[in-house]
């Protein structure tokens, strides 16, 4: 687990959108294995399932915080609310506020990542 120091080391409102993401992965996914990984949190089961990137660390974006799937090519994507642009693996997801947190798609989201994790 990621020292809470790493958290509160970034300004709002960008601070606020990780630690809710965090917490929605934590709670949802327990098993999942966090730690720092080019220098942002990454959760781990067998491979790499997730990662959170905030604006004010380095190669971050302007503003907001990206919730990034590293297998998101395999994810359904039903809703539309993943973003591949010219990636061939991982999918986006950019949160400028805490109301752009759709918990019931980000659950869904990650109980369908973990199903891929699990079944390679």
């Amino acid at each position: 687990m990621i020292a809470e120091d790493w958290f509160y080391g970034i300004d709002e409102p960008e601070r606020g959108i990780l630690l809710t993401l965090r917490r929605l992965i934590q709670d949802h996914a327990p098993e999942l294995d966090e730690r720092l990984s080019y220098g942002v949190p990454y959760y781990f089961g067998k491979k790499r399932v997730c990662f959170l990137w905030p604006a004010g660390v380095k190669w971050g974006p302007d503003k907001g915080v990206l919730l990034g799937w590293c297998e998101g090519h395999k994810l359904s994507n039903e809703k539309g609310a993943l973003e591949m642009a010219n990636r061939k693996q991982v999918a986006l997801q950019h949160f400028y506020s805490l109301a752009e947190i759709d918990a019931a798609q980000l659950t869904a989201t990650l109980f369908e990542a973990l199903w891929i994790d699990e079944n390679p």
